[in-house]
């Protein structure tokens, strides 16, 4: 029998293509069948490449940052003293995260799978938000069953502080926010759109913000603020409309309800101290081992060794950065930071210069989603919790996926006669 290279790579490209759907569906699902969707598309990205003999189609300078990162983070595994998980976690997490950014920056081929994606994992998100309401009301979700916080308790309210089907309040406001930014992309595309669609979007991104809001998760209400801003800047102040209906439905909680939650009582939430406590552990890590770390995947190993008696159990640092420098030291977090710095840098200088249009307000979303997830960064495991973590690195892949068909569609364009 003849080898036909061409349906072969076909059948390539649909494995891919479905491949990035099912990992926008099923990230705040399961993680079983997410880890199976990334290695699926990972694998048959690899064998793309091998049977088409194309070259990687990406950015050499983002190529040989991205693998800088990795070598760098490697070094830490010098210094750890459980090198089983930390070599477990070079290749599980930081080089599958960073071969997911290749292989969804060049599998997205189209604005078809582009758009398709984006529909998906803003369906998906539409369902949490669902069964995060469900959770509200009835104390617990309908897909995992997790129940949820009451950070108030008064004689005629209690406020539920809801997570839906994920593992923790501000692991759904991590996804959340990505989702948002997304959906204001659609929402505000800079062209005429039906009225009826628009209502639709609006509702739809509207119901999303309100199930955001009630994770009280403060980390996140801080990057959704910045977020908001950073569109109405560069999209539309009429952003800042989406706001006020929210705004109205939250006056109704009891004041209490919010200030359980603030940095700034007498009443101050336990967690709010234990953080800074966090914070203050994971600097004398730190200060331990500055340059290479304690070795990557070890936080929670080496941790108890720092950490103030006040604190219970053995948490994560609710800082990424802060837990990053602990465990890869400066050397491997500044390869990090040089490489978002590029990713982000790019995309920014991109989405200046595409023209008003489709493929634009999905440029400004996803970059709006990159910016949020970094700033809630600060406050929580982003880069650690899975699904976060996950959504971080398809969100930076899908930007520069976008980026990628824009350039493309502009040399056409060039060549083509006018």
């Amino acid at each position: 029998m003849k080898f036909n290279k061409k349906k072969l790579i076909s059948l390539l490209d649909r494995v891919i293509e479905y491949s990035l759907y099912a990992i926008a569906v099923i990230l705040p699902f399961s993680k079983a069948i997410l880890e199976t969707a990334v290695v699926a598309l990972i694998f048959t990205w690899f064998a793309r490449r091998i049977v088409s003999r194309e070259t990687w189609n990406l950015p050499a300078p983002l190529v040989v940052l991205a693998f800088t990162f990795f070598a760098l983070t490697a070094l830490s595994l010098l210094n750890s003293a459980y090198l089983p998980q930390s070599l477990k976690a070079l290749f599980s997490k930081t080089g599958k995260y960073i071969l997911l950014m290749f292989a969804v920056a060049t599998g997205a081929r189209d604005r078809k799978v582009l758009f398709n994606t984006a529909q998906l994992f803003l369906l998906s998100a539409l369902i949490v938000a669902l069964d995060g309401f469900a959770q509200f009301f009835l104390g617990f979700d309908l897909i995992q069953f997790n129940f949820c916080d009451v950070i108030y308790r008064g004689w005629y309210w209690a406020t539920p502080r809801i997570s839906a089907c994920l593992p923790a309040p501000t692991v759904l406001a991590s996804y959340l926010l990505a989702a948002l930014m997304l959906a204001v992309g659609f929402l505000f595309t800079g062209k005429k759109i039906p009225l009826k669609k628009f209502l639709f979007n609006a509702v739809f991104t509207l119901f999303m913000l309100l199930c955001f809001m009630l994770t009280f998760s403060r980390g996140a209400y801080i990057a959704l603020f910045i977020c908001v801003l950073w569109l109405a800047f560069y999209k539309t102040k009429k952003i800042l409309l989406l706001f006020l209906p929210v705004v109205v439905i939250l006056a109704f909680f009891p004041h209490r309800s919010y200030l359980s939650r603030s940095f700034f009582t007498k009443t101050v939430d336990p967690t709010a101290q234990e953080r800074f406590l966090l914070w203050q552990g994971t600097v004398d890590m730190i200060k331990t081992h500055p340059f290479i770390g304690h070795g990557l995947n070890t936080y929670n190993a080496n941790y108890p060794k720092y950490k103030s008696p006040k604190i219970m159990g053995n948490p994560y640092a609710h800082n990424s950065y802060l837990q990053m420098l602990a465990e890869i030291g400066i050397v491997g977090f500044a390869s990090f930071i040089i490489l978002m710095a590029y990713i982000y840098g790019r995309g920014l200088f991109y989405l200046t210069k595409m023209p008003r249009g489709e493929l634009e307000s999905l440029s400004s979303g996803a970059m709006a989603g990159i910016t949020g997830l970094f700033i809630h960064a600060f406050f929580d495991n982003v880069f650690f919790a899975m699904v976060p973590a996950m959504a971080f690195w398809f969100m930076l892949g899908y930007n520069l996926a976008i980026e990628r068909l824009a350039l493309g569609e502009a040399r056409n364009d060039e060549q083509s006669p006018h």
